[in-house]
């Protein structure tokens, strides 16, 4: 029996998931990651994420510690030949398989991820944030845009009254007609709103990932504004993001 596999057996018998890993499984499992499954019927989470946010997939490893037992990822080339990717799988556990009924159907013969309300609900902050980081983008125009492309009509329908009703965040439904799906569009106001959010958090980010969000702080009166300005450090942003005004 290998290493790791001892580990993991004692990791299962002494160890069940807290409310940050919870989180971060919920919070990807809408995003960037998947469950997968072994022979038994138990599922485990993997997450993968590029060459340029290794760090972002070291953190959540760290977060996940220990129910990831590999001391490093397995590393992929992409589709197009040149990008590296790195992923992680987690331990199988039970927890993990509590989580996949949560969000998976068998539609028409065929596993898939189908959101609920009931699932939603168990969201917090730092699964948003994870969602966020995952999936989610800014304009220059501030607006921010979470990717639920993957979610059917009825389920961007139930993300927006659920993330009106929990956080008082208003959202439109948007149609993307190159590739026939939906996704979320946040305005000015309620990117602010996101992101403040977020801002007991800045701390932890990886520094890979802060760029997402540049454009919603003013460096000078430290009010969520705009923050145009990709010269500035990493811990200038945390310092600006963490000290400034509410709305």
């Amino acid at each position: 029996m290998t290493k790791n596999r001892l580990k993991a057996i004692e990791v299962r018998k002494n160890n069940h998931l807290n409310e940050k890993q919870k989180q971060l499984t919920l919070g990807t499992l809408l995003g960037d990651g998947s469950m997968f499954l072994k022979s038994n019927g138990a599922r485990g989470v993997q997450f993968s994420h590029c060459e340029k946010q290794l760090g972002y997939l070291e953190w959540k490893k760290s977060i996940l510690n220990p129910f990831i037992v590999a001391d490093k990822p397995s590393m992929w080339i992409g589709n197009n030949g040149r990008s590296l990717f790195g992923i992680y799988r987690s331990i199988i556990h039970q927890d993990f398989t509590d989580i996949y009924g949560l969000l998976y159907r068998k539609i028409k013969g065929k596993e898939r991820k189908f959101l609920t309300r009931r699932y939603l609900n168990k969201i917090d902050v730092f699964g948003l944030l994870i969602w966020f980081l995952d999936d989610g983008c800014v304009s220059k125009d501030k607006d921010i845009r979470l990717g639920t492309d993957y979610f059917s009509l009825s389920e961007q329908k139930a993300i927006k009254i659920w993330l009106w009703q929990k956080f008082r965040i208003q959202c439109t439904i948007s149609f993307n007609r190159k590739k026939e799906t939906y996704f979320l569009l946040f305005n000015t106001l309620n990117g602010k709103r996101l992101m403040r959010l977020f801002i007991k958090y800045i701390n932890e980010i990886p520094e890979c990932m802060l760029y997402k969000f540049r454009f919603h702080i003013n460096s000078n009166d430290l009010t969520l504004n705009y923050y145009a300005s990709t010269d500035l450090d990493g811990r200038s942003r945390r310092y600006s993001l963490n000290t400034m005004e509410t709305l």
